[in-house]
């Protein structure tokens, strides 16, 4: 039957960081769905600040503040460090991370360690063991879905009944070839699609650095001891050296990537309604503050290694079913060359990046060669700073055959 939905999204101004928050009701079943992708920055003040603007004007109205699904696409603490003040006002129905493999914990655990002792003690609970953490900070009935790029279509994974209370994503380790799904009725009408990229170019490259300095007798006691604050207390210092002997190109491990939008297989068309400054690149595009869309859907892409060729093919042979819907894309790692390729571009018809500059001094996030490269695609660009007035919030109104 004929869906109408009502979809709203904000990309909030926390700098150099990452807060989407998104709401969706449709007329089919009758009830608001809220997500959030990422929960960080590293004026931490600045993303609670912004957390505590969205507790307000969400639930203006007094209702029972719960978020059904939040997604960290990774564990980079300007994407995560607003989670606990989040908790403290939220309660969470469904987590969803990327899968980590003791490779990919290792990693995780020795770039919190690079950022502080109160950091690696704050979130470390969030690699080790997830559900204790929420735990700890009162979301005890959460349920955690881990994606993981291969392996079987499922592992450990508990069913979730198909009804109207919550976003339809099975519990426990999956393969990202699994789609979410909102419904009612029986009938699924939007899809969240994930996808878990790996960079084992840049593991090896931290691991062997991490063993020069440290000599573990294995890669499992190097492990242990990224676990133990007690050896982090000690070390935490040398870990941030062996970081800086890196540089920031070679910190990004894994990333979860997420496309949100109407289901593959249902036509779909709509409008969407920007509310928002001028974009940073017009073009032709002046009158895009209200314009009809055939393509409403979002594609969130964390820190993606997205920069080379091969990778790049096969995140679009991945999403290949959705690319056609895909509105808006954001820009990996706040536009860093390092994690670009120039037909990744060619995704979508507007690109939001997060950034504490809009003009980079140090021509890092973002990188000028990557703001050429968009400004060649002639799509708007929304650069998203720490100020209000580039937030960038947007409705849709999508109508479902």
């Amino acid at each position: 039957m004929p869906i109408n939905i009502t979809h709203r999204r904000q990309q909030w101004p926390v700098g150099h960081g990452f807060f989407h928050t998104a709401s969706l009701n449709s007329d089919a079943g009758g009830r608001t769905y809220r997500y959030i992708y990422d929960c960080g920055s590293v004026a931490r003040t600045l993303v609670e600040d912004r957390i505590a603007i969205y507790s307000e004007n969400e639930f203006l109205e007094h209702r029972e503040p719960v978020l059904d699904m939040l997604v960290l696409s990774h564990f980079h603490v300007d994407h995560i460090n607003g989670v606990p003040h989040l908790l403290s006002l939220f309660r969470v129905k469904k987590l969803v991370l990327p899968f980590l493999s003791k490779d990919f914990e290792l990693a995780a655990l020795a770039d919190l360690a690079a950022n502080g002792l109160s950091v690696w003690n704050e979130f470390s609970g969030l690699v080790l063991n997830p559900q204790a953490w929420m735990r700890e900070r009162g979301q005890g009935d959460i349920e955690i879905t881990f994606v993981r790029p291969d392996g079987p279509d499922s592992q450990d994974v508990r069913p979730v009944d198909d009804q109207d209370s919550n976003i339809l994503l099975p519990a426990g380790t999956i393969n990202h070839k699994i789609t979410g799904t909102i419904g009612a009725a029986g009938d699924k009408f939007w899809d969240f699609r994930f996808y878990a990229v790996e960079n084992w170019e840049r593991y090896l490259l931290l691991l062997i650095t991490l063993i020069e300095e440290f000599a573990p007798p294995t890669e499992a006691d190097l492990l242990n001891w990224l676990s133990d604050p007690v050896w982090i207390a000690t070390h935490h210092a040398a870990v941030t050296e062996v970081f800086r002997s890196l540089g920031s190109m070679n910190q990004n491990g894994i990333t979860l990537c997420m496309y949100s939008g109407p289901r593959h297989g249902r036509p779909a068309h709509g409008y969407l309604c920007w509310n928002t400054n001028e974009p940073v690149s017009q073009h032709y595009w002046q009158d895009y503050e209200y314009r009809w869309k055939t393509r409403v859907g979002w594609l969130g892409t964390g820190d993606a290694e997205l920069r080379d060729a091969p990778l790049l093919e096969a995140f679009v042979e991945h999403y290949r079913d959705y690319i056609y819907a895909v509105d808006t894309l954001t820009i990996p790692h706040h536009g860093s060359i390092e994690n670009y390729c120039g037909a990744l571009g060619d995704i979508g018809q507007c690109a939001i990046l997060t950034s504490d500059h809009v003009n980079d001094p140090k021509d890092h996030h973002p990188s000028t060669l990557v703001m050429v490269n968009l400004r060649t695609k002639r799509n708007p660009i929304f650069i998203v700073t720490r100020e209000m007035d580039s937030a960038v919030f947007s409705t849709a109104r999508v109508f479902m055959a």
